[in-house]
């Protein structure tokens, strides 16, 4: 179980671009957990951007410092594309860098969204 909240602004430097900052809090749950628990603060940045009419991009990344319960640093460095394909679909394409305690992996994922 993971709940996370937090407070942000947004500043819009150019006509097609958003880059904002949040600071954040979170509490994490699990047996895994030698404590079963870790609560931790940090703050995540990002910038969105419509490179077209229909291709938009985020790139954001998070940190957090856990220093109750279980002690440990978490990031996750995202970089998220959706290409309009009509009013209805879009393809999207995000790829990841996350790091939890010792452990990095990398993924990524493709997906077609279709709304009715």
């Amino acid at each position: 179980m993971r709940l996370n909240g937090g407070a942000g602004l947004t500043y819009k430097p150019l006509a097609r671009t958003l880059v904002y900052g949040f600071v954040e809090g979170s509490l994490e749950a699990d047996n895994e957990f030698e404590e079963g628990y870790a609560l931790g603060a940090g703050g995540s940045l990002g910038v969105i951007g419509d490179v077209s009419r229909r291709w938009r991009i985020n790139l954001s990344a998070q940190a957090l410092r856990f220093e109750a319960g279980d002690e440990h640093f978490a990031y996750d460095l995202t970089l998220a594309q959706r290409v309009s394909v009509s009013r209805q679909s879009a393809v999207r394409l995000n790829v990841s860098r996350k790091r939890e305690f010792d452990d990095y992996w990398a993924r990524a994922d493709i997906a077609w969204q279709f709304s009715f």
